[in-house]
């Protein structure tokens, strides 16, 4: 056994999603922050039989393996904006977002066509179909795109959830989204793997691995990002796996700083955009996601992942709105939007998330600064802007998107 003394964090990661539950797929190169987590573990169970010494122990068995993993990933964007003419890829932070979430909605986008209006939104022939409903899309206004929620769609019309801020141009942009949302039925595994830079024997693979945990960091001033939790159904490692450890260059735009948010919270019945500013916004997720267990299997017991439950809620405080109160008396549907922007003019992005909710509690007085502030704590419940479309994306109480 020889000791070594090598840098660490530093190495490569990748990720797949996979196919076959507990099979290693095609993996891609990702890029978490410094400081992400592998940490494989295998039942210890102690076995004492009775001895005529007192000191005498037998040896411990082993039984299954198991494993967690852990990493925060800013918001990166897809190099390729979906415009008219693109074509969607999931991209290495999107596989983790659709195994999290359970589905994604990614499509080409397509162009405004004569008979668009800020209110009805007509797609180039052909087109309608790339903006089911809940879908998050982009839309040029004055050669700038803004953020727009879809409705409803017959044919190539779609209805904005919320207006257009003003009246669009023939022949502009409709840019599509990644869209990220989540789904009654979740059996999606990853796998996961980290390689050292300095020793091709200190390589890891996990495998069956489920995102048990979500976060969005939504730090004022800081990089908008995502942390995922794992558990990983079973390991092997450290051994030379021949897991790449080239250097690489991320693919992806941004990182998104967490700053010039545009924040709507209003009825699902008013169409106007109206800027609201937040003191502060965090938003709970929790997934729902597991391991189906059984005694025996051929991985560790585990046999398959699944979903047993979800729900988001939210917690932001704003300067004192007693309009609030006046909304949680007759228990309005809200929609919340928080969409940070990336770059400017024609091709600027946005990423972010939609929440459709109620307020959950009375809104409650706060102080912050020196100064009165309301706190609202919002329920996430199934989007109710239409009854006839009961797709998991029409339906969705959180969607996450970047375009």
């Amino acid at each position: 056994m020889a000791q070594e003394d090598i840098v660490a964090l530093t190495g490569s990661t990748l990720v797949g999603s996979e196919s076959t539950f507990g099979t290693t797929p095609s993996m891609t190169r990702m890029f978490p922050r410094v400081g992400g987590t592998m940490v494989p573990t295998q039942t210890v169970l102690p076995v004492d039989t009775e001895q005529v010494k007192l000191v005498r122990r037998d040896k411990s068995v082993r039984g299954y393996k198991a494993g967690t993993a852990g990493f925060t990933c800013d918001a990166y964007l897809d190099s390729t904006r979906l415009t008219s003419a693109a074509s969607a890829s999931t991209t290495w932070l999107g596989t983790l977002l659709k195994a999290a979430l359970g589905g994604e909605s990614a499509a080409a986008g397509s162009t405004f066509a004569a008979g668009s209006s800020a209110s009805s939104i007509v797609a180039a022939t052909g087109h309608g179909a790339r903006f089911p409903v809940g879908t998050v899309f982009l839309a040029d206004v004055g050669d700038v795109p803004e953020v727009v929620i879809s409705k409803s769609v017959s044919t190539d019309t779609i209805t904005p959830l919320i207006n257009l801020s003003g009246s669009p141009t023939t022949g502009q942009d409709l840019v599509n989204c990644h869209c990220y949302y989540p789904t009654d039925v979740n059996t999606q595994s990853l796998t996961i793997q980290h390689a050292l830079a300095q020793d091709s024997d200190a390589q890891w693979t996990m495998n069956g691995c489920i995102v048990s945990g979500l976060t969005v960091n939504l730090d004022r001033n800081g990089r908008l990002a995502y942390s995922f939790s794992l558990n990983g159904a079973t390991w092997t490692g450290p051994s030379d796996q021949s897991i790449s450890i080239a250097a690489a260059t991320n693919g992806l735009t941004g990182p998104v700083p967490n700053v010039s948010a545009v924040c709507l919270l209003q009825s699902l019945s008013t169409t106007t955009r109206v800027h609201v500013p937040f003191h502060s916004l965090s938003i709970s997720i929790e997934l729902g996601n597991t391991h189906v267990l059984e005694m025996g299997g051929a991985t560790q017991g585990a046999v398959c992942a699944m979903r047993t439950g979800f729900s988001v809620s939210a917690q932001l405080t704003m300067r004192q709105d007693l309009a609030q109160y006046t909304g949680w008396d007759s228990d309005e549907d809200l929609v919340l939007v928080y969409a940070v922007p990336s770059g400017s003019g024609a091709t600027k992005r946005w990423t972010g998330f939609v929440m459709y909710c109620n307020r959950e509690d009375r809104p409650a007085r706060a102080e912050a600064d020196g100064r009165e502030m309301t706190a609202l704590t919002l329920r996430g419940r199934h989007n109710t802007m239409q009854s006839t479309a009961t797709t998991d994306l029409a339906i969705a109480p959180l969607v996450i998107f970047e375009g």
